[in-house]
């Protein structure tokens, strides 16, 4: 990257030292790969390689004249332009007038080798080894137009070999000449015949001006001689072209119509070129004519300062007589004299032709030539052309414009002495043919191709798309064979080198037969996402397996891509689609065994649910019943099994404080079915006697101390309910569960999403292992996908075919209303100064974290959030050693109040908190005031007779409950009102509490008081409480919003 590059962005503001020094680092190596401009949205889009092979896009806004900004996925510099978005500004900046030569490194010259004499042969044989090294030779002022001693001019020449650069001072030029080699790896023999004269004379002629070399006019006019047509002659950054080609002075005598017009002027190759400010560089033996930057020699037929003299003389006017005479032949003139209309050279357009070659070993070529009447011209940088005896100018603006197009692009030479413009990585090459090539034919430019290019890019309109086809070619054990093909034409693709390029972020594929495809947006999230549910066959790669249960987000995934859908996919979609439709009740059996087994009414949403449930076992599919709480999912599992006709017993695994409800629940509404629960002492004997029963009833706790005795048993069902349970697939209860050997299997939860999506895949992982991947590749993809909606619509297209979810405003029309309100209070100034203390505290604990960049939340802000939440319930929640004082709680006061006013108005309340210490300090409350109440927490025992006397007593107002031990399994109907004490991080918790009551079998209205203290940690809570209601929402129901974890930005937040 050239310095002039970046310094033009640096001056404007946009880049540190530090991003300009890795931007140049960046163009040095072989990340960057090329770069185009969106001119319409003044936007430029440049490919890199990162360091694992993958292509990345950096995108650079408000190109090229606004205030940059990037888009970068790879680095995570802060800066608005960063160093990759940065070096594709420099490099297209760099060549967006011409292409110049880039300046690598600079290093002092080696130490001097000592001389080795070669044999004639030798000498020979190393005329024709290959050219290794480069040189460039570059004037630092003016050419000296007169013979003068003490006008020179001023040179600078550049030694090129490998990535490094010398500088060609005279000591090195001699060290070269004189003892043909300058360091281990530089000699003579490096460079072109030519490049060793230039060598030689320079060292021989030339007189050191510091690090750079001086001429006087003589000896300059001889070093011309020495660059005829040489590639590498610079003056200001342009190219000087010096002709092998003569030219003839001439008087050229011009015919305006009244008069005529005599002023000097060259032939050239037979073409009359009028001269006007042209330069003389005056020789020995001759002149050299400069015109443009291009030179010709004029040998010394004559006076070569009258010659000097004669071009430097202007134009003078004649009269038609001695225009005549001249023209006659007659005049005794010593050179020719020529008539002329109009001598000045006229400008043509030319048309690029791009020659494009596709190597064998992968490479894109191209020779690019510039065609003026049918004529090829080799991009040189020539000024003129000349056709049929007359001279004229080529359109040089844009033959410069076309190869900076190219330049730009990233399009490069391979070494110094390559002619051809090169691509090497297919990313590029499909780009620059897929987009590059149809945009210059939209905007009707006028241009040429080879045969390779126009076959490559199918006529100039952009690559062809790949596609697929599949069919079913064998299908059992729950699986599907399909044979596949990617693809078009002869080219085909398996599905490892397509997932291989999509990891890497390809989107051009290279086949077989030469062709490049292009892999579009639609097959290449299929392939992605698709690539972790199948099974590539052992022995023919064209051969996958499909589990059956995968088959609906098969055809999901697959929408709208043609070939890619089978049949027998579509037949298992209708069918999951349809399961839940009434008539379908009890499988291939009619509703009789259900009435007859089943003792009880079903609604018609829970019949459907039966019918759902037993359609999906029928066809082998493992669901989740996630219907809203308060629903019947107990009810509707038990009905299930009612109408199975298995021998084989089913295991429903529960929380410890559920497994005396679903026995209940059992006696109540199945009755003949034989259902043992099995806890307690002596479950030894219960096991034996499994095979025995229709039923079996255990907790996870037991099931973790009895796996032995359970592990030759093979269950009709195995149903969990609340499986939350095992939403870590890292526990015991997740490792044992999955190990039960069960014919079907079967979810009931309300919330199978508590805190994030990798709760979901443990689940998904006991019912279909494999549907969701591997945990770590679920984790990595779905993990953080809050702002990609893709992502989630993807996660929900693959779990809700298996997930039915109702809700009660659905469902239950007859239910009463749910009224749900925020009560707020404020503390009072000793409550308020402890907060405070304590907020301090953890805001200082907070900067500590935040200054030592971790991304985690310590335990120790953990444990402050804990004291402050424990504040706003009632200081004296505290640790004595903490000093918490005689402060009250505002809290507490306001519970009081809504207590007593509502056993005044005859209602009966259900009361929660978090901290079973809380509930100690109403209980004293309510021993003081003589008020019945009922009390659970986890340590609770009977838990069943507690609910049946709070339930069946109506001088019971008040019933105690611990928000995690009280908040599921219990039916609590005769409470219709429920008080949250302390929100809760998690709002399904507390939504579980709130349906104890609000469920099936309520009759009164319910309202629901949330206790919430003003100013306080408690009010940030409840807004976390939305974001983690939405988690659930957005892979259940509304695939719209996403997970996210309590981070480091939500703690900053509690803390304001």
């Amino acid at each position: 990257m050239s310095e002039s590059s970046t310094d033009s962005i640096v001056e404007r503001g946009v880049l540190s030292v530090d991003t300009e020094k890795k931007a140049k680092q960046i163009l040095k190596g072989e990340s960057f790969l090329c770069c185009r401009v969106e001119e319409k949205i003044d936007t430029l889009r440049a490919l890199f390689r990162d360091h694992n092979g993958g292509i990345r896009e950096v995108i650079v806004r408000n190109f090229p004249d606004g205030e940059l900004g990037s888009e970068c996925p790879i680095c995570s510099s802060e800066e608005l332009l960063c160093p990759h978005g940065a070096a594709a500004a420099a490099h297209y900046k760099e060549f967006r007038d011409a292409p110049v030569e880039r300046v690598v490194t600079v290093e002092v010259a080696p130490k001097y080798s000592g001389i080795k004499y070669e044999t004639l042969p030798e000498v020979l044989a190393k005329v024709l080894m290959p050219q290794q090294a480069s040189l460039s030779v570059h004037v630092e002022s003016d050419f000296p137009h007169v013979p003068s001693k003490w006008e020179k001019t001023v040179i600078t020449v550049k030694i090129n070999a490998g990535s490094k650069e010398y500088i060609g001072n005279l000591a090195n030029l001699r060290q070269l000449h004189f003892k043909k080699v300058m360091s281990v790896s530089l000699k003579i023999t490096c460079f072109s015949p030519q490049e060793r004269q230039i060598i030689r004379y320079l060292a021989i002629n030339s007189e050191a001006d510091g690090p750079k070399l001086s001429l006087d006019a003589e000896q300059t006019a001889e070093f011309f001689h020495c660059l005829t047509d040489f590639e590498r002659f610079f003056k200001s950054g342009e190219k000087i072209i010096v002709h092998e080609d003569t030219a003839e002075p001439v008087l050229l005598c011009e015919n305006s119509g009244s008069t005529y017009t005599l002023q000097p002027t060259v032939v050239i190759k037979g073409a009359v070129v009028p001269v006007k400010t042209e330069k003389v560089i005056t020789g020995r033996s001759g002149c050299w004519l400069g015109i443009g930057g291009e030179y010709w020699w004029i040998p010394g037929k004559m006076d070569v300062a009258w010659i000097r003299s004669f071009f430097r003389a202007s134009g003078e006017e004649c009269d038609r007589k001695t225009a005549e005479f001249m023209l006659s032949g007659q005049s005794p003139m010593p050179i020719k004299i020529f008539e002329i209309a109009n001598g000045k050279p006229k400008t043509r357009r030319c048309v690029p032709l791009y020659f494009a070659e596709f190597t064998e070993d992968h490479k894109f070529t191209i020779n690019l030539t510039f065609m003026y009447d049918g004529i090829p011209f080799p991009p040189d940088g020539a000024r003129f052309g000349i056709l049929e005896n007359i001279l004229w100018k080529r359109d040089s603006k844009y033959e410069k414009f076309i190869s900076s197009e190219l330049y730009r692009f990233g399009f490069k030479h391979e070494n110094r002495f390559d002619r051809h413009l090169t691509l090497c990585d297919i990313e590029s090459i499909g780009t620059f043919l897929d987009k590059i090539v149809p945009e210059w034919t939209s905007k009707g430019r006028k241009f040429l191709f080879s045969e390779t290019i126009s076959k490559l890019s199918n006529g100039g309109n952009g690559l062809l798309e790949m596609g697929i086809s599949c069919r079913v070619i064998a299908e059992g054990h729950g699986m599907f064979e399909l044979e596949y093909s990617f693809g078009h034409g002869n080219s085909r693709f398996f599905w490892k080198e397509l997932l291989h390029g999509i990891k890497l972020n390809r989107s051009y594929f290279l086949g077989s037969t030469g062709a490049i495809l292009k892999l579009g947006k639609e097959l290449a999230r299929f392939v992605e996402y698709a690539s972790n549910i199948i099974h590539i066959h052992k022995e023919h790669e064209s051969i996958i397996q499909v589990p059956r249960f995968a088959a609906h987000y098969w055809v999901d995934s697959a929408a709208g891509i043609p070939g890619a859908v089978p049949p027998e996919f579509i037949a298992v979609k209708n069918m999951m689609q349809n399961s839940g439709k009434l008539p379908d009740i009890g499988g291939s059996h009619s509703e009789k065994p259900l009435e007859q087994k089943f003792k009880g009414s079903l609604r018609n949403y829970q019949k459907e649910g039966v019918a759902w449930m037993r359609n999906l076992a029928e066809h082998g599919f493992n669901p989740v019943l996630a219907d809203e709480m308060g629903l019947g999912k107990t009810i509707q599992a038990l009905a299930m099994l009612s109408i199975n006709e298995e021998s084989r017993p089913s295991l429903i695994l529960c929380p410890s404080s559920l497994v005396e409800n679903w026995e209940r629940e059992a006696e109540k509404f199945v009755p003949s079915l034989k259902s043992m629960a099995v806890s307690g002492q002596g479950r030894e004997k219960l096991w034996e006697k499994a095979n025995d029963k229709n039923l079996i009833i255990t907790s996870y706790a037991l099931a973790k101390r009895d796996v032995e005795l359970m592990k030759d048993i093979s269950f009709n069902y195995l149903i969990l309910d609340e499986a939350q349970h095992i939403k870590n697939p890292f526990t015991e209860n997740a490792k044992i569960c999955k190990n039960i050997k069960s014919r079907h299997r079967l979810v009931l939860t309300g919330t199978p999403l508590e805190n994030s999506p990798e709760d979901l895949w443990s689940i998904f992982d006991f019912l279909h292992p494999g549907l969701l991947g591997n945990y770590h590749n679920f984790k990595a993809h779905y993990g953080d996908i809050h702002e990609d909606k893709g992502r989630q619509e993807d996660l929900a297209a693959r779990v809700s075919p298996f997930i039915l979810r109702r809700k009660k405003k659905a469902v239950c029309s007859e239910l009463p209303p749910k009224m749900e309100q925020v009560l707020y209070c404020d503390m009072d100034n000793g409550q308020k100064a402890l907060y405070d203390r304590f907020l301090e505290q953890s805001r200082q604990q907070f900067r500590k974290i935040s200054e030592t960049h971790e991304k985690s939340v310590s335990f120790d802000i953990l444990a402050s959030l804990l004291r402050l939440r424990q504040i706003c319930c009632h200081p004296q929640l505290l640790p004595s050693e903490l000093e918490p004082g005689e402060a009250s709680s505002a809290k507490t006061d306001l519970l009081q109040e809504i207590v007593l006013q509502n056993i005044d108005s005859g209602h009966k309340m259900l009361i929660f908190s978090q901290f079973t210490s809380l509930l100690s300090i109403i209980r004293s409350w309510l021993d003081t005031e003589s008020i019945k109440y009922e009390y659970l927490d986890g340590s609770t025992k009977d838990r069943m007779d507690r609910v049946d006397n709070f339930n069946n007593s109506k001088d019971i107002p008040i019933f105690l409950l611990s928000l995690k031990a009280g908040g599921t399994g219990l039916n609590l109907t005769s409470a219709d009102t429920v008080i949250i004490y302390d929100p809760w991080w998690n709002p399904a918790v507390e939504a579980q509490a709130t349906d104890r009551t609000h469920r099936i079998g309520q009759t009164l209205p319910v309202n629901s008081f949330k206790l919430v203290v003003k100013d306080s940690i408690e009010e940030r809570i409840l807004h976390l409480q939305k974001k983690k209601q939405d988690i659930f929402d957005s892979l259940i129901e509304n695939p719209e919003y996403a997970a996210k974890r309590l981070d480091l930005h939500d703690i900053e937040y509690l803390l304001q």
